[in-house]
């Protein structure tokens, strides 16, 4: 990291002394728990809410080694801060395009492997649960989704209580173990981070306007809910008779 970026983090961070704050500069031999070790000390003195914690990861990615950038990026920061979304799409995309050896894509995926166990399949895929809601982002702009199919009904629910979302609805996946960055249960939502399915067909939003949100009902998924029964059943007859569809109020 540069000299004047480090001053100006270590200005903005609270409850660390300036000594504390360089030796948590990030080495090229470090570990993966030893960059997590490192980067939280700092990044926990930052608002969870604001974006300090994100532009500091930025400030100092060049230093993390390279096959520890995703974990990093997904567990460290993205679970915990606000980030810039389409940014960090953008980073996944630049990481797998230009920084990911195949001899790190193989380590990658050896890695989880062993972090998912039995849970990945002969052909390689990995099946996985997403709650999706009114106005949220569709699943093909996702990096999180989750083993646990209980996991993706409390986001749904979620998303109905504390933002209003009128219908929603639990969507699950199968997964290529190529395209899986990385597994995480450190909040204990046996949470799986994913390569976005736009980002994988070569399309890499710059703005939040570029991304596709959940505002019509796709009677292909699994499991609907409604709010009102007369909102679901007018979004029901605009896209097509479905004697199949599931749902609950």
């Amino acid at each position: 990291m540069k000299k004047e970026h480090m001053e100006y983090f270590y200005y903005e961070a609270r409850y660390i002394s300036w000594e504390e704050f360089q030796e948590c500069m990030i080495n090229p031999t470090d570990s993966l728990d030893e960059c997590k070790r490192k980067i939280g000390r700092v990044t926990c003195c930052f608002d969870s809410h604001l974006d300090k914690a994100w532009n500091y990861f930025k400030a100092i990615y060049a230093d993390i080694p390279v096959e520890h950038r995703m974990p990093i990026m997904l567990e460290e920061i993205y679970q915990s801060y606000r980030v810039d979304y389409p940014e960090m799409l953008q980073y996944i995309d630049r990481y797998l395009r230009f920084e990911e050896t195949q001899e790190l894509k193989e380590k990658r995926i050896t890695m989880v492997k062993s972090m998912l166990k039995n849970r990945v399949r002969k052909d390689g895929m990995v099946k996985v649960y997403r709650g999706e809601a009114e106005h949220f982002l569709m699943s093909n702009y996702a990096v999180s989704f989750s083993l646990d199919k209980k996991v993706a009904e409390f986001f749904v629910e979620h998303h109905k209580a504390r933002h209003g979302s009128r219908f929603g609805a639990v969507s699950w996946w199968l997964m290529n173990i190529e395209n899986i960055l990385y597994y995480s249960n450190e909040r204990k939502e046996r949470e799986v981070f994913v390569v976005p399915g736009a980002v994988q067909d070569g399309y890499v939003p710059e703005t939040w306007d570029d991304m596709d949100y959940l505002d019509e009902i796709n009677f292909e998924m699994e499991y609907w809910w409604a709010e009102d029964m007369k909102v679901l059943d007018a979004l029901y007859d605009e896209e097509h008779n479905n004697n199949n569809v599931q749902c609950a109020c």
